[in-house]
């Protein structure tokens, strides 16, 4: 009985450790001064574990997001001019 209590006291220790390693990864992760590489494009890829498979996908938003900057900057110039206009001719 005393064995069988140490091996679960063992295990509980180590998965404390797993899960304190995962939740400080996902820390890292989220952190402002984490990995700006010089104001290079970072495209925030997370590699997970499902059950002993590992999946690691490409995130598509953020590169879509910077792919299509030009068209949002184009948008933004376009209703701030409108809205420059509207305030100058006193259309509030």
């Amino acid at each position: 009985m005393p064995e069988d209590l140490r091996k679960l006291n063992d295990e509980i220790k180590e998965l404390e450790k797993e899960y304190k390693d995962s939740v400080d990864a996902f820390k890292n992760f989220f952190s402002p001064d984490s990995n700006y590489q010089g104001g290079k494009f970072n495209s925030h890829n997370i590699a997970l574990n499902w059950q002993g498979t590992r999946i690691e996908k490409d995130n598509v938003g953020f590169m879509a997001l910077r792919d299509n900057a030009y068209i949002f900057s184009s948008i933004v110039m376009l209703l701030s001019g409108f809205l420059g206009i509207r305030a100058i001719v006193g259309g509030f």
